[in-house]
């Protein structure tokens, strides 16, 4: 189960689930149509769409497994196979980089500007000559959900993330891409029902088995009876495949024959109103005690979560014994069998383990019932079947208190592997090295401790990390989950909060969503009177008009924020504000007040020590004087600040890398090389900064 080395951070899954007897169907006609998509040269992009539960993402695995099996050895354009299955929170951000890994392009720029690169590097690999791509993105159809709900949502608080994103991204899957393709498996097409404006898109709706088909899959799973009555369970399911699983599950749990299945009056309530409900509600009463606590942790889960985790939620503790062990890997290596649980390979090689999503919805929503079921387990039962009300009768709300415990339960859990396995602040160099302390933070907000989310998140120093990383999105999510409407924060942190999502929308060109957020943190700071929260925000959001050209409200907001800041006791804030404004006046021309207030920005950096800020600053600085053509001087500083900043893996090193580049370029070698012996004399740094600071 070990995974690809492009598993890249917010991806669930590199590998297709398994197509072997377990859940292999034969669906020719499915099979042909979608294969002859793929090969028609017209068409870039297949969907194959259908409700929950018809098997698209199986169809789609066996699709990718047979382009790579010896039928097509020799004839297909393919070269390289990626597979991906998005996680619960996934960005399309998220997605195009792990493509870009998948497809090992060059060094790749992430951030506002460079959104869009991206997604020409990316369509300019797949569209190389000879080097065809089959790539199927399964299980989408909540990326396309969210960007629509929040969308077309008025709540400021949700605003969305990425949008730009998923519209590009869709947009360069109508063109043009070579010899590769794409297959996307989601419930509905992102396009809409009108293809006369979507060229290179062809859609496969997928219904219900045929009744060959569901006969082949019921004898598959050891169901055997006559004809007729394999026959009757299709039409009752109607053809639905994963009603049809949920039967042979029960037929093979409860031990009962085929025809009292179909024809008992006390099986009567499986076949009235919601029949695939019915089969999972009738699945669930027949598990038994140790599998109704793997499945009722596991529904918690929204990731594949390992064996270790569904034991430590299910007992309340570890089991540390061996025997407990074995009894659980028995036990949840049945449900794979049976088909109720998947197996997946995760980010850190170990194997995961996720609940079909109808399952996991069903137990969610029945979560007290299914502790009670946890605790008596009608295995014993001759029905299995509840035909009369429970004797638990529980309202919504006790239900959603009784998730929210669990959601803590998790919490814990992820907190105690992240103390384990993560290393401290200074020695991170991955998001996938803070995953737990991630999940932890969902997991709180998912269990309303919002603002315990809040304060871990900054006391652990995550969020500078994902500023760092550039990993935005992620950064997003989680500020999104712990603000109204959803979430609960003090007033001040929710002010904050906001100030930084104006701050992160900026940064990946989402402008509206950057100015409602920033007015609504401004709204509460002045509200309540907090000027230095307010002058920071004023700070970042000066810089964001700075960055869209509005010079006159960048410096009117500058102006406001440097009246209320204290330099003496928020020396971090006078730092960023000085630079701003230097960066503004840059912007206008005025290369000397522009250079005042840099050396202004850089005392404070290195009286506080602060490299991270000191090698951009001193990058400014000496852009600037190239600026000016004081190519010897600009040098002097710029090198130096290359090597700080790659010291620290700072992702604008690659800016400055491509900056130098372009001016040896121009200058050409000789000149260059000549320039760069004077810049690197001993002292002339300091002698470049003691003549600016005069």
């Amino acid at each position: 189960m070990q995974q690809p080395s492009y598993f890249t951070f917010g991806i669930q899954a590199t590998t297709s689930p398994a197509t072997g007897v377990r859940v292999m169907l034969s669906r020719t006609d499915e099979v042909n149509a979608i294969v002859g998509h793929l090969r028609n040269p017209q068409v870039r992009t297949v969907l194959i769409t259908g409700a929950p539960g018809v098997g698209k993402s199986t169809l789609a695995a066996f699709i990718f497994g047979l382009f790579q099996g010896p039928l097509f050895e020799g004839t297909s354009d393919f070269h390289r196979y990626i597979w991906l299955r998005p996680g619960p929170h996934t960005t399309w951000p998220d997605i195009i980089a792990t493509l870009l890994n998948a497809l090992e392009t060059p060094e790749k720029h992430t951030g506002q500007i460079s959104q869009r690169a991206d997604l020409q590097t990316l369509y300019e690999t797949l569209s190389l000559p000879g080097q065809g791509t089959l790539i199927v993105l399964d299980q989408c159809e909540e990326l396309f959900e969210r960007a629509i709900e929040k969308q077309n949502t008025a709540t400021p608080y949700t605003v969305g993330i990425g949008l730009s994103s998923s519209v590009r991204f869709l947009e360069m899957l109508q063109q043009d891409l070579g010899e590769s393709r794409v297959l996307l498996t989601c419930t509905k097409s992102p396009y809409g029902s009108d293809y006369s404006q979507t060229p290179g898109i062809r859609e496969h709706n997928l219904g219900g088995v045929t009744i060959v088909e569901g006969i082949h899959l019921l004898q598959q799973r050891n169901v055997m009876g006559l004809q007729q009555d394999l026959s009757m369970v299709w039409q009752r399911c109607s053809g639905h495949a994963h009603s049809l699983l949920m039967f042979s599950v029960l037929k093979n749990l409860s031990g009962l024959s085929l025809h009292y299945l179909l024809n008992s009056p006390l099986y009567q309530i499986l076949w009235d109103g919601n029949i695939a409900q019915n089969l999972v509600e009738a699945v669930v009463s027949f598990l038994n005690p140790v599998q109704m606590s793997q499945v009722r942790a596991l529904c918690l889960f929204r990731e594949p979560i390992s064996l270790a985790g569904i034991i430590e939620i299910a007992t309340g503790e570890k089991a540390r014994q061996e025997t407990d062990n074995q009894l659980f890997e028995q036990e949840i290596n049945n449900l794979v069998a049976l088909g109720l649980v998947e197996q997946i390979g995760r980010y850190d090689g170990e194997t995961g383990y996720l609940l079909h999503t109808i399952l996991n919805q069903y137990l969610l929503s029945h979560y007290l019932e299914s502790e009670q079921r946890k605790a008596n387990s009608y295995a014993s039962s001759s029905l299995g079947v509840a035909n009369q009300p429970s004797p638990l009768q529980v309202d919504e709300e006790a239900g959603q208190v009784a998730v929210a415990a669990g959601h803590m339960r998790v919490a814990s859990y992820y907190q105690h592997v992240a103390q384990q396995i993560c290393p401290p602040y200074p020695q991170r160099t991955h998001p996938n090295e803070i995953t737990p302390w991630l999940a932890m933070l969902e997991h709180l907000c998912l269990g309303w401790h919002w603002q315990m989310a809040y304060d871990q998140l900054t006391a652990l120093g995550l969020d500078e990390e994902l500023v760092r990383w550039e990993v935005w999105h992620t950064l997003i999510r989680l500020y999104e989950m712990m603000l109204p409407p959803v979430g609960s924060l003090q007033r001040q942190d929710e002010g904050l909060v906001c100030g930084a999502l104006g701050m992160l929308y900026g940064r990946i060109g989402e402008r509206e969503q950057s100015r409602t957020y920033y007015t609504s943190a401004l709204a509460i700071q002045r509200d309540m009177g907090d000027q230095q929260s307010e002058a920071l925000t004023l700070t970042n959001q000066g810089e964001f008009l700075r960055s869209l050209g509005e010079i006159e409200p960048a410096r009117k907001n500058f102006e406001q924020a440097m009246n209320q800041v204290q330099p003496q006791s928020n020396p971090e804030l006078t730092c960023v504000l000085m630079h701003n404004m230097g960066l503004l006046e840059q912007q206008r021309g005025e290369y000397q007040q522009s250079t005042y207030y840099f050396m202004q920005s850089l005392h404070i950096a290195q009286q506080d020590q602060n490299s991270a800020r000191e090698g951009m600053i001193l990058t400014n600085i000496g852009l600037l004087l190239c600026e000016q053509q004081r190519y010897a001087d600009g040098l002097a500083l710029l090198l130096p600040a290359l090597q700080m900043r790659q010291a620290r893996h700072d992702p604008g090193t690659a800016t400055l890398l491509a900056f130098l580049e372009k001016l040896e370029q121009r200058m050409g070698n000789n000149a260059f090389a000549n320039l760069r012996q004077v810049a690197q004399v001993e002292g002339k740094q300091e002698q470049v900064l003691r003549i600016l600071a005069n």
